[in-house]
């Protein structure tokens, strides 16, 4: 953690402590969250907590939302850590505060991990909370309505970009059509490094601060395009399986153009431009296999 960002977490840290009498003081980093950084933390009295944060104050109403819905899911044996507090710094940034759960996270992603996630993906079908993030909705506005300018970011980035784009444009021309279920539970960021391990076994999901309701196959979608973008070629095939095992025609499809789109144009935003074609290359092709089965 660079000297900036411990200072700042360490600011909101004081905030947290100061609105619930607390005495919570950093430890280290954990790893991981290179978008919102876990952090750590310990008060002499509680014991130790996670503190995760973010300096996009546009993040605040999602992750609020996700707070509020927690306990219920929890009540229901969802595997996710308590969050022991909330809310908003004065700069607008949100902030979280969690239980420590045992274990960790995988280094990748394997065949013995899917025999542990793909069961809980199972239980989230009609599992939707009443609210958070509507993952469904957002995915058609990314492929049809160009949403977040993931599309038109990664078109623009290179010749792979645009080769992505070209095929999205062909892919969804046939999708306009597809209705894609609402009453699933979604994570909205599920990964490996998200899904903590104990002895090989999943003891919980953490990072849900985007968490909403929608169909899984968007979670299905995300796994799909990290296995794919790290060559575990076993593991994207099985979960192709999975995915049409559970899916309508073009539904995946569709998530999977939404979750690629968004992925790629984090990768143009922030990887080596090396790095960002060569992902490109590989959507591209995730994509037109989808298209051939």
């Amino acid at each position: 953690m660079s000297t900036a960002r411990t200072r700042a977490t360490e600011r909101v840290l004081a905030r947290v402590d100061h609105v619930h009498g607390w005495d919570y003081r950093v430890q280290r980093a954990l790893a991981g969250g290179f978008q919102s950084g876990a952090t750590l933390v310990r008060d002499p009295r509680r014991g130790p907590a996670v503190l995760k944060w973010s300096a996009d104050p546009g993040r605040a109403p999602d992750v609020l939302a996700a707070g509020q819905l927690l306990g219920p899911l929890r009540a229901a044996g969802w595997p996710t850590p308590a969050w022991l507090a909330s809310g908003r710094t004065p700069q607008g940034w949100p902030y979280q505060l969690q239980e420590v759960l045992p274990g960790a996270p995988a280094e990748r992603i394997t065949r013995s991990w899917l025999d542990e996630v793909l069961p809980l993906l199972d239980s989230h079908a009609g599992a939707a909370p009443p609210g958070g993030c509507a993952w469904s909705r957002t995915d058609r506005a990314v492929v049809f309505e160009d949403a977040h300018g993931h599309l038109s970011t990664v078109a623009g980035s290179s010749g792979e970009g645009a080769a992505f784009a070209a095929a999205v444009a062909a892919m969804s021309r046939d999708l306009h059509g597809v209705v894609l279920p609402e009453d699933d539970l979604v994570h909205g960021d599920l990964s490996e490094g998200n899904v903590l391990l104990v002895d090989g076994r999943l003891s919980g999901v953490v990072d849900v601060e985007a968490l909403g309701h929608g169909s899984r196959l968007h979670d299905l979608a995300t796994l799909t395009v990290h296995s794919a973008l790290r060559g575990e070629d076993s593991c994207t095939a099985r979960l192709l399986e999975a995915a049409c095992e559970v899916a309508d025609p073009g539904q995946f499809e569709l998530s999977l153009i939404a979750v690629a789109a968004a992925e790629l144009a984090f990768g143009v935003r922030h990887w080596a431009p090396v790095d960002a074609a060569a992902a490109g290359r590989t959507c591209t092709e995730v994509l037109r296999t989808v298209c051939d089965t």
